[in-house]
Order: C-alpha cells, then structure tokens, then sequence
C-alpha cells in the first residue's frame, strides 16, 4: 500500500524536538496496532487512522527500497535493526528519524528518535544515490528484484569507503552516536532553560491513572542508571578503537621481524662459515618470530572477539535508553490524559514497552558478563606476547653482540629488529593498561545490577496489578 498516494509532496521538513520520541507497535504483517501522541503529531495522521493501517502509510517515495528490505529480513530474522529512515507527513512534508526496530512476542515495536549528528547529511547523500540506481533499473519492467540487488551492492559499498565492514558495524555506531550527540544537546537545552525538559513525574490527572505513578518513578528512575551506564561507553568505544590500532601495529612489527629474520638468515648462509653463529641466531630469531606471530593471530583473534561483544554491548545499552526513555514519555501522555481511558490496546502497549525494556536489560548484563570473560582471555594472550617479545629481545641481543665489529650489515637489521620489540612491549602495555581499566569498568557496572532490581521488579508487575 503506498503512502498517501494523491498528497503533494513538499521540499520541506516537519520538524519536531530532540526529547520527542515515539514508538509504534506491529503485528507480523507490518500492521500498526498502536503508537504515542507524538507519532500522530509528527505523521499529521490521528492514532485512529494510524491504528489498523500498515505501516507504510508513512513511507516517503524518496527512501530506498533496499533499506525496507534489509529492515524486514533482519526483524524476521529475530533481531534488531537501526536504520535512518525518511517518512511521509499526512500534509506532504518530510520528517526523518533513526527508527530502532525489534521483534516482540507476535509483531514488531519501532522506536524513533530525532538524528542530531553528522551522520544523517552522510546518509542522505547515500539514500539518494541508491534510490537513483533503483528507478533507473526499474524503468525496465519486472525488475524490482533486481533494483534491490543492486542498490543493496552499493549501500555495502558506500559504508566500506565510510570504513564499516558491514552494515551492522555501522547500525552499532550510529546509534550509539546519534545517543551520544542527542544527550549532549538536551544537556545544553535544560542548562539553558535552567531545568529539565521532563517534569511531570507524579503528575497524575484523575484517579484512574493513579496505579502508573509507581511505574513512572520507577522507569525514571531505571532512566537515570541507564544514563549513567550510557555515559562510560565513551570508555569502551576507545578501548575498541585501540585494540584495533595496537592488534594492527602489533601484527606488522611481527611481520617485519620475520621478514628480517629470512633476510638474516639468507645473508648468513651466503657467508658460509664466517657467519655460523650468526646464522644460529638469525634461524633462532625467526623461530621465535614465528611462534610470537602464531601467538598474535590468536591474539587478533580474541580481540576481534571482545570488540565483538562491546559492540553489541554498547547497541544494546544505546537500545535500552531509548526504550526506558520512550516508556517514560507513553507514561507521561497517559497520566497527562492525552490518550484518553486506558483501553486494551494501550494496557497492551505498556505491557510490550516494559517487556522488552527489562528484556534488553537483562541483555545487557549478560553481555557485561561475557566481555569480561572475553577480556580475561584476551589478558592471557596478551601475556603470552609479552614473553614472547622477552625471548625475542634475548635473541635480538645475542645477534647484535655476535655482529659487533663486522662489516657486514647484521648490526643495522639487529638494531631494526630492536626498534619493532620496543614498538610491541609499549603496545603490550598500553593494552595490558586498558583491559585492566575496562575489567574495573565492568565489574564496577555489574554492581548496578543489584540497585535496578527494584525499578525491573516493580515494571514486571504491570500484569499483575489490579487496578483501583
């Protein structure tokens, strides 16, 4: 179904604030079951007209197909998406969002936030040169498939120039930066305004909606840990950063060592017996390099492992602060009398909201759980580097002694090797000193668990309550 197929479309931008969210609910066909007053605000379409109508009510014909159907097979698929997305207001004005999307027990739940940083004029440029390829291969009949293809072939192309491998690597970044950049700007608004944006904690307009005050202080106050969680992954996000750069650096010192190593050992034997020690040593050197770079495959191994698990730590933690904070404001809009009486649909919709907030929750300290294990292992083969580079600097020590005083050139690529185990023992360190600060980060974060026992409890309540 298109959307709004007679509307004009407008060149120009329904705008709406950045502490706006909103959220919809699907059933397996994309059909919208329900959503917030801001949803039906910024669409210009009321929730009686949105609720039973799918979902691409919205779709503005600017968006590329490709991008719908890598939405579609990665929710169908179980998991959760980010994607920027540009959709059709009712008046033929357009209005963009970062739309976090995810399977629920029998639909979808789709949280939007307003994009704030540089990435979103990145995008546009990249949607607009994809949507150009799909409509001049689809000027061709029944070649829709084919269009998708090609415009997918060229969004992977587009975010590998950007630096990302893949479009997930890209999603976890763009989350936890749009987050990043949105909370930095609200901070600003409330100093300006000289308060919070949000101050309708224990306003309640009638009785019948007394039950939620508990619900709302307690996600208010789930919001502020999360805050606080959300604030360290700056941390984490330059541990990834360098334990790509050291990994990297420490694969060529070990590359280059080895690489001197046959040089040595080539020159040696052309030497014959002048060089017999030396040729010891350079055979010994190689050796060792080679066990040192069967030690760092598994340590690049490992590392590609823990920058792994931060990443979906860090998508998951992004995820669960726009989930408390997106029930807050469904909370607000509730006891603020705006939906109206609490029917099914809407005990339905709190009940999905607080659902998988407290799943994604969980998630998250599951995977804290598990990036410390990971980091434990990734400090063990660390350690093992670090002795190898120790059995390294004996043999590099024992060839620039034995070279000493000979003419032919061995000194110069002993002191070269020198400069590349010096170059490994400052990266070893550097590493060793940040997974031991990320392994305090992490336990000093598991504590919190126990301090949002409380808030989880009361949310998974909900369904047992009985109302005044």
């Amino acid at each position: 179904m298109a959307a709004h197929p007679r509307v004009e479309l407008l060149n120009e931008e329904r705008d709406f604030r950045l502490h706006e969210l909103f959220f919809s609910t699907t059933d397996t066909r994309g059909v919208i079951r329900h959503g917030n007053d801001v949803f039906s605000r910024i669409a210009g379409i009321s929730l009686d007209e949105l609720i039973g109508s799918p979902h691409s009510i919205i779709r503005h014909p600017d968006m590329p197909r490709a991008v719908f159907r890598l939405l579609w097979d990665t929710i169908e698929n179980g998991k959760t998406i980010a994607a920027y997305v540009k959709n059709l207001a009712a008046d033929g004005r357009y209005y963009w969002v970062l739309a976090v999307a995810m399977p629920i027990e029998d639909g979808y739940l789709s949280v939007r936030m307003k994009p704030s940083s540089p990435i979103l004029p990145l995008v546009r440029a990249v949607y607009q040169r994809m949507r150009n390829l799909e409509q001049s291969i689809e000027q061709e009949p029944k070649q829709r498939v084919a269009a998708m293809q090609a415009s997918t072939a060229l969004l992977e192309k587009e975010l590998n120039t950007l630096g990302f491998p893949n479009y997930e690597a890209f999603m976890l970044h763009a989350l936890a930066t749009e987050l990043s950049s949105r909370q930095v700007k609200l901070d600003q608004e409330e100093s300006a305004f000289g308060g919070g944006l949000r101050n309708s904690i224990g306003i309640c307009q009638s009785q019948e909606f007394a039950f939620l005050l508990p619900f709302q202080r307690a996600c208010s106050s789930l919001d502020g840990e999360l805050k606080m969680i959300f604030g360290r992954l700056e941390h984490f996000k330059q541990l990834n950063l360098k334990l790509t750069e050291n990994s990297k650096r420490v694969l060529r010192s070990a590359e280059s060592i080895r690489t001197l190593s046959i040089n040595a050992t080539i020159a040696a034997n052309k030497m014959g017996t002048r060089a017999a020690t030396l040729l010891v040593v350079a055979e010994a050197l190689g050796a060792v390099s080679n066990t040192i770079q069967s030690v760092i495959t598994e340590l690049a191994a490992r590392t590609n492992s823990v920058i792994e698990v931060l990443n979906q730590l860090m998508f998951d933690v992004a995820a669960t602060k726009l989930q408390c904070e997106v029930s807050l404001h469904f909370l607000d809009e509730l006891l603020e009398g705006i939906l109206g009486e609490i029917d099914d649909k809407l005990d339905r919709s709190l009940h999905t909201l607080f659902h998988e907030m407290i799943s994604r929750v969980t998630s998250v300290f599951d995977h804290l759980q598990s990036t410390e294990g990971r980091m434990v292992q990734l400090q063990s083969q660390l350690e093992l580097l670090q002795k190898g580079n120790r059995t390294l600097r004996f043999v590099q020590f024992a060839g620039k002694k034995e070279s000493s005083g000979s003419e032919s050139g061995f000194g110069v690529v002993f002191d070269e090797v020198r400069s590349h185990i010096d170059q490994t023992r400052l990266d070893c360190d550097s590493l060793s000193d940040s997974i031991q600060e990320s392994l305090e980060q992490i336990r000093s974060l598991q504590k919190l668990k126990g301090r949002l026992s409380p808030s989880l409890q009361m949310l998974s309540s909900l369904s047992e309550l009985e109302r005044i």
